[in-house]
């Protein structure tokens, strides 16, 4: 999944109710409803050299203008990133232009592009002026675009909510002498997979658009999705949240959780290649303690068997 401070805080689009089965008649002849949800086995791709040379290639078309990356230099680098599976491996291919670099990690399937001529282009005017800012709403409409793109090129699957995707920035500040200016490097907007209500945060998007409006960075993560069948759950994502928070009081005394975010969704264990995952409440937070120290955390809990895992901290 996208693991960045910034992906981690962000888990998306509306989530679908489960829908109860048809009654069913217990042994005295009642009827009671018995909720189901699928459990899915979640597969990280292992891509070979020329499958990872081919990714780039369609990650780099989508910045247009007839980039040209050199298919050597990709070749190396894959390989490099087969040998090398838990690392980011980075190379900048583009004949004759130095600012975009292309990075791959193979145990997570993910794929990072950044345009650092933007992401380190500083401001020409305080208070920027209107050229220097497009704004959120007009970055959005590049994100829009940059997707359909995306998913044109094969990178990303119909399923992305991109209308949805949350936004969040990066910010730079500069001082010099009593001066300090502050400005809006990126406009961030991340997205994960959504299949029939069910969100898949191994399945993530991230795209950047720079404040002059062109897309900066793209970061991708992806897997295979097996439906292995409905279970029986005991929780409702509501019940397991209430769950959470008792097991967060007794194990962070000290700890204040803040800003729940609840999905009904999937999510595997960290670097694990493949996991079944039970139907789970998936809540992403803050949890704060004394002095000032917080950290985003994200924790599942599945509804079948209530068991609260804390997954990323």
């Amino acid at each position: 999944m996208l693991v960045t401070s910034i992906a981690l805080a962000t888990l998306l689009t509306t989530v679908a109710s489960v829908g109860p089965t048809p009654p069913l008649p217990t042994a005295d002849g009642r009827a009671e409803f018995v909720v189901t949800a699928p459990r899915y086995r979640i597969t990280r791709t292992s891509r070979s050299a020329s499958q990872i040379v081919a990714r780039a290639n369609q990650v780099i078309s989508v910045l247009g203008g007839g980039v040209q990356p050199d298919q050597a230099k990709l070749t190396a680098w894959a390989s490099a990133a087969v040998a090398d599976p838990t690392d980011m491996v980075w190379v900048r291919p583009v004949v004759g232009d130095n600012f975009i670099a292309v990075g791959y990690r193979r145990r997570d399937d993910e794929v990072l592009l950044l345009n650092t001529y933007y992401l380190d282009l500083m401001p020409d005017t305080f208070p920027l002026a209107p050229s220097e800012d497009v704004g959120v709403a007009a970055a959005r409409l590049v994100m829009e675009d940059a997707v359909a793109d995306l998913i044109a090129a094969g990178i990303v699957r119909t399923g992305m909510p991109y209308g949805s995707a949350q936004a969040s920035y990066m910010r730079e500040k500069h001082t010099s002498g009593t001066q300090t200016r502050e400005w809006v490097t990126e406009y961030i907007f991340t997205m994960n997979f959504v299949q029939n209500g069910i969100t898949f945060p191994d399945i993530g998007l991230k795209i950047g658009v720079h404040r002059k409006g062109v897309v900066s960075s793209i970061h991708a993560t992806d897997a295979t999705l097996t439906n292995m069948g409905s279970v029986a759950t005991t929780l409702t994502v509501a019940q397991a949240k209430a769950r959470l928070t008792t097991n967060l009081a007794s194990t962070f005394p000290a700890g204040v959780y803040k800003d729940i975010d609840a999905r009904q969704g999937a999510l595997m264990r960290p670097a694990l290649n493949v996991e079944t995952v039970d139907p789970g409440g998936i809540f992403n937070y803050t949890l704060a303690f004394p002095g000032g120290h917080s950290r985003q955390r994200i924790s599942r809990v599945s509804l079948v068997t209530g068991v609260v895992e804390h997954l990323y901290l």
